[in-house]
């Protein structure tokens, strides 16, 4: 078996692929879509207003059909997860469902980790996963070698996003490779109600989605679990935490200082 794989802009070329690959005769058990949702608006559809749990799945009907079109709708175990290291996606496929049911804790890791056993390199992997976490849309397929020209045509009619020109400009934005979440920990996601509920009454004025403060919330986080900030007061361990986030972020310090010192002070509660 080999595996094809590709990026959209979106998911409507990504359904259009998927329809393709279906017309073709490529067993939709063998298709595997992640569409990436920071601002969870598709999950709100697909979860028909329920709350967005991460792990739980809702499946079938009207609704799944609405958000990712009739066959693709149709794909094994479709639902609306929280991946760390990749935010809220919309998902399908034995890739991803074989994940969530290992446990809601499943990183991108463990999709990294699965992609590159399907013969993808793990720096090809990473690039992909990057164009999910911006909002793009994967689709993955595993076929008998003697249809992947096959099936790489029908996936280039549907405008499949050019990943090294995308890499390219990524990188003159700055971009210095993906971070599946340097300061990422499965016992992060603990502590995801009470960061969500901090942002509702702190930021959501911002008319910024929760996804733009979780990079702040993971830092603060990393601050309480790391062995260098460990035991020292916020006034003390600060600049040095500043710099390191001015190193590594391109978002200014004041603007997200409130986030990271909450998360700081709620993970400290259980590593002191």
């Amino acid at each position: 078996m080999k595996t094809v794989i590709g990026l959209y802009e979106d998911i409507q070329h990504a359904n259009g692929a998927v329809q393709a690959l279906s017309d073709a005769g490529i067993d939709p058990r063998h298709i595997n879509i992640v569409a990436g949702d920071p601002e969870e608006r598709q999950a709100g559809q697909l979860a028909q207003g329920a709350a967005k749990d991460t792990g739980e799945v809702a499946t079938g009907g009207a609704v799944a059909g609405g958000v990712l079109g009739g066959t693709a709708g149709a794909l094994l175990g479709l639902g609306a997860f929280a991946i760390p290291g990749l935010g809220p996606v919309i998902a399908a496929g034995p890739l991803v469902a074989g994940l969530v049911g290992a446990g809601i804790g499943a990183a991108s890791g463990g999709v990294i980790g699965a992609l590159v056993d399907w013969g993808v390199s793990e720096e090809e992997a990473e690039f992909y996963l990057e164009g999910v976490r911006r909002g793009g849309v994967l689709v993955a397929v595993r076929a008998p070698e003697d249809r992947v020209d096959l099936i790489v045509e029908r996936m280039e009619r549907e405008g499949l996003v050019d990943l090294e020109e995308r890499v390219e400009a990524w990188r003159e934005e700055g971009w210095h490779g993906y971070d599946a979440g340097e300061y990422d920990d499965l016992d992060f996601d603990t502590y995801d109600r009470a960061f969500r509920a901090h942002y509702e009454s702190n930021f959501a004025g911002t008319q910024e989605p929760y996804t733009n403060y979780t990079p702040a919330y993971r830092f603060g986080y990393f601050l309480a679990t790391e062995d260098r900030f460990v035991n020292r007061n916020w006034s003390e361990m600060e600049p040095e935490a500043r710099r390191v986030w001015e190193q590594e972020h391109d978002e200014p310090w004041e603007e997200y200082k409130g986030a990271i010192q909450f998360s700081w002070q709620r993970a400290q509660m259980k590593t002191l």
